[in-house]
């Protein structure tokens, strides 16, 4: 009976468990330093993000992040509500913290991998006119070296070459040569 139950009948035997061996980084962490105040940086990263947000899968899209509660990130590549979407908002503190939960595709159309379900965290420290930003995306289950790779040198290029720039000198990312 206990062989019915399980789907096997005389002569078969159980199938072979499949497994995922995750190795290398389940964790990113970066720390960028701007000369701007939490407020600003804070403005970029919610109703800015289209200005400097380079990672799209169409040129012609828009980034759009939705700054509350369960409000989703994504990627509009018309008006007709076709597009791709990344996170929802988890948390989101004015000047303070955002929170996202997704699959946060935008490396697979750069790595060719699929990610398992991310946890980003980023948090603003203010000191004087200037703002810390923390970021810590958290893979769930962990990934492959070669995409942790990949992940983290992308938020690099999109922390320190596009928000930066477009938070102190209003540099834009259709802008670069």
């Amino acid at each position: 009976r206990l062989m019915d139950v399980m789907g096997l009948f005389s002569g078969q035997t159980q199938p072979a468990q499949m497994s995922i061996t995750t190795v290398g980084p389940a964790l990113i962490e970066q720390t960028v330093d701007l000369q701007a105040s939490s407020a600003q940086v804070f403005e970029a990263l919610t109703s800015g993000i289209d200005n400097w947000w380079n990672q799209r899968a169409l040129a012609d899209s828009q980034i759009i992040l939705e700054p509350y509660v369960n409000g989703r990130f994504y990627e509009a590549f018309n008006a007709n509500g076709q597009g791709i979407l990344y996170a929802y908002v988890t948390t989101i503190i004015q000047d303070l913290e955002i929170r996202l939960q997704g699959t946060l595709e935008f490396s697979e159309h750069f790595a060719n991998v699929s990610l398992p379900e991310n946890f980003v965290h980023i948090t603003l420290e203010s000191q004087d006119n200037d703002s810390k930003l923390l970021l810590r995306n958290h893979f769930h289950g962990g990934t492959d070296k070669a995409t942790g790779d990949i992940c983290n040198q992308r938020w690099h290029i999109l922390l320190n070459q596009h928000l930066k720039p477009y938070v102190e000198e209003g540099i834009l990312f259709e802008d670069d040569p």
